[in-house]
């Protein structure tokens, strides 16, 4: 897309957000009105609704917004440095857990100030910088990998006695990913042979050349633990870090069954392998 193309859209959906937000603030007031969920169950699931829309949606689009929220103290003297939507939309998650928390009371009130900044700030949206571009393939696939669970656990439930699409290895993985990355990209090249490293070679799962990303693929099982996945992966980016022409290297692990006790500590321990010229992202879905 153009930066014009850009713009207009973000300034749709910022318009949009805004109409929505203010929505969602009058739901919440009537349900905390009424306190009683079965008798506002139409407020709930529209409420519920329009958080589920900012979920799927505000992070791709505030990327284009310049505007930034400075440290602040709010009225229940909580210091909120990020955008307090942010806390509403994910740490909320859904209304019940608003409506039963004052943690959300003053980011709702203020949500409509912030959502009015990003729409001033993307209308005088000239063009893109050079790192806003960098990171418009990076929202998409970050996007596919974060709902890959969703996917697959859809595909084992089909209709009218079909065989269900099941992920037992990691070749399930990579054909199911393959598909979803093919939504978004027009080039996906498959199992390509990374540059000679230590003597010998090795593939990738999937190169995206025009985007200059890399996305290796492990999953989890009984015998392929924490432990191993690291040390496989360890192996994987020094080899990796060889091939031209590449910015990013995304390690997707696949984890249905949990066998990873310390995602955090695992996806630190690898992304603190980036280099300048290679940035590690490792995305842990469980």
């Amino acid at each position: 897309m153009s930066s014009e193309e850009i713009k207009n859209k973000a300034v749709t959906f910022f318009s949009e957000a805004i109409k929505k937000w203010d929505r969602l603030i009058q739901l919440y007031n009537k349900i905390q009105e009424t306190k009683r969920y079965r008798d506002v169950s139409n407020e709930v699931k529209e409420a519920n609704e329009i958080l589920i829309w900012f979920q799927d949606n505000y992070i791709k689009f505030r990327k284009y917004s310049s505007f930034r929220v400075a440290a602040t103290i709010l009225p229940s003297g909580k210091e909120v440095r990020t955008d307090p939507i942010f806390d509403v939309i994910f740490r909320g998650a859904n209304i019940q857990t608003i409506c039963t928390s004052y943690d959300f009371v003053d980011e709702l009130n203020q949500g409509l100030a912030h959502l009015r900044g990003h729409l001033a700030s993307v209308r005088s949206l000239k063009s893109l910088t050079k790192e806003q571009r960098a990171d418009l393939p990076l929202i998409r696939i970050r996007r596919i990998l974060s709902r890959f669970d969703l996917v697959a656990n859809q595909l084992k439930r089909r209709r009218k006695n079909k065989e269900p699409y099941v992920v037992e290895d990691e070749y399930d993985v990579q054909d199911l990913l393959h598909a979803l990355l093919k939504v978004d990209f027009d080039d996906v090249r498959k199992e390509e042979w990374t540059p000679s490293y230590a003597g010998g070679a090795s593939k990738i799962d999937f190169v995206l050349k025009n985007e200059g990303i890399l996305v290796e693929i492990k999953k989890t099982s009984k015998n392929a633990r924490e432990k191993e996945i690291g040390e496989q992966l360890l192996v994987d980016i020094a080899k990796y870090k060889e091939y031209p022409n590449i910015r990013t290297l995304i390690c997707f692990i696949y984890d249905p069954e949990k066998w990873i006790e310390n995602p955090k500590g695992l996806k630190h321990d690898l992304e603190k392998k980036s280099t300048k010229e290679l940035n590690v992202e490792v995305v842990i879905c469980q």
